[in-house]
């Protein structure tokens, strides 16, 4: 579900944030601080953010870069950073997992089963 769409009360919510951005954003720091303003306006408190960068690898194979623009998998994030986003919604005791990029309702099931929270687009 989208977050702008949906009636979902935020007043003292505590969230997390997080987003998949590419390689080639110099500063996705923006992107977190104008997602934070937006939610504490709706009475949400954001307690963490994470980040996934795409076409950024330690593999020595080529091909990342040309894969930027396509759609990633069913969980959105790579696996491992899956499982830190989970130990991060746990540590935080957020209720709510607030994705930057549009979500499918697979990638929102995948994320919610392994957060054990809601999970929105915005």
């Amino acid at each position: 579900m989208n977050l702008h769409a949906s009636s979902v009360k935020l007043t003292g919510v505590r969230v997390v944030v997080c987003a998949l951005v590419s390689a080639r954003v110099e500063a996705p720091e923006a992107l977190f601080d104008a997602m934070t303003r937006e939610l504490e306006r709706a009475g949400a408190v954001v307690v963490g953010r994470m980040l996934q960068r795409r076409g950024v690898s330690r593999s020595r194979r080529p091909g990342g870069a040309a894969k930027m623009d396509q759609p990633m998998g069913r969980g959105l994030f790579s696996d491992g950073k899956v499982i830190e986003l989970a130990a991060l919604v746990r540590a935080s005791e957020a209720a709510l997992l607030v994705v930057h990029n549009a979500i499918t309702s697979g990638q929102r099931r995948v994320l919610a089963a392994a957060t054990g929270c809601d999970v929105y687009s915005l």
